[in-house]
């Protein structure tokens, strides 16, 4: 399911924003789930109780909180989400870049703008489910989209799978289970531990600072090649 949310202390354009993504995924033929918040007080609740979206179309120019802090706030709990901005204005579009803002809609062009965003935004989100480890039981078969995945660690013979809500157990050795994902942004930091770069918010010493707050360290012989995928994957998300 497409979890969409709306921040607009406007009632007239929240309705309007809602009828728009109504109207696209019906015609996709996807579930969805649109939630309105007029107060942005209760999404960072919501965000500090780890209830997080897909989709967020937001107004910048909200009493109580700038839309920007707003999209600071999600981006420290979340990389995934698509942020657009609906707004009156664009005197923020540079700052935005920082917070990998996907769009930019002004109020008066919403009818044709926010179709076609939704529409390139759709398209990545389909590819994105294409990413997904499939963990086989005898009893069970779970998925995991690898970009929820925020550091896996060696316990025994199993590689633990840390997610920001659940924790997944896979037998098999750390080292075969990255070589097996393949991803440029799954990276060995220590010989018990590995990262996802999406989800790497500081390098502190030998540690490295996750999104939920855990610390992953870091082994010596790693620094450097740890530090150099860091900098080098941040320098291409800017």
């Amino acid at each position: 399911m497409i979890r969409i949310v709306i921040v607009d202390d406007d009632e007239f354009y929240c309705q309007r924003i809602k009828k728009i993504c109504t109207d696209f995924f019906q015609t996709a033929n996807d579930q969805y789930e649109v939630t309105v918040y007029p107060d942005c007080q209760q999404l960072i609740w919501d965000l500090e109780e780890n209830i997080g979206y897909d989709i967020y179309l937001m107004d910048i120019e909200m009493p109580k909180m700038n839309g920007m802090k707003l999209a600071k706030l999600i981006r420290e709990k979340y990389d995934e989400p698509y942020i657009i901005f609906i707004t009156a204005y664009l005197e923020y579009s540079v700052e935005g870049y920082q917070y990998n803002v996907w769009r930019y809609i002004i109020k008066n062009q919403l009818q044709t703008r926010l179709p076609e965003a939704l529409f390139d935004l759709y398209e990545n989100l389909c590819k994105r489910e294409v990413e997904q480890y499939t963990i086989i039981r005898s009893n069970s078969i779970e998925r995991i989209a690898l970009m929820d995945i925020l550091y896996l660690n060696k316990e025994g013979k199993n590689t633990l799978i840390h997610t920001m809500r659940e924790v997944f157990h896979e037998r098999k050795p750390i080292q075969k289970f990255v070589e097996e994902l393949n991803k440029p942004y799954i990276l060995i930091s220590d010989r018990s531990y590995a990262v996802n770069l999406r989800h790497v918010m500081k390098v502190d010493g030998h540690w490295l600072l996750m999104r939920n707050g855990e610390r992953v360290p870091i082994s010596i012989p790693k620094y450097q090649t740890v530090r150099k995928s860091i900098a080098e994957y941040w320098s291409r998300m800017l």
